[in-house]
């Protein structure tokens, strides 16, 4: 399977292999163990033995859902976001001593 035909089970219950989960985070198997191994990733998984595990497509379709970021450009965007956003836009007065 090429990493552009993975898809994602509409089942949020049906189990994937790393090599499924691996295509359909358009990462590799190592990536993905290297996650496991560290503990500290949010990405879910089920051992079921010292070299098998596998992915709920619910947990990673919820994992990408939480990295699901809004354009820039959004209005909606929150107001921090909002608020750092006009401080780049504005300005800055050339420094004393410096040609502008």
């Amino acid at each position: 399977m090429n990493k552009s035909d993975a898809v994602l089970p509409v089942d949020d219950d049906v189990f994937l292999t790393p090599r499924q989960t691996a295509d359909i985070l358009t990462q590799s198997t190592a990536t993905l163990a290297k996650y496991r191994q560290s503990g500290n990733h949010p990405l879910k998984f089920i051992r079921l033995s010292r070299q098998k595990c596998l992915y709920r497509a619910g947990d990673v379709r919820q994992y990408l859902q939480d990295r699901t970021v809004a354009p820039t450009s959004d209005k909606t965007a929150p107001a921090a976001t909002q608020r750092a956003r006009s401080k780049l836009s504005r300005k800055r007065a050339p420094r004393a001593g410096r040609r502008a």
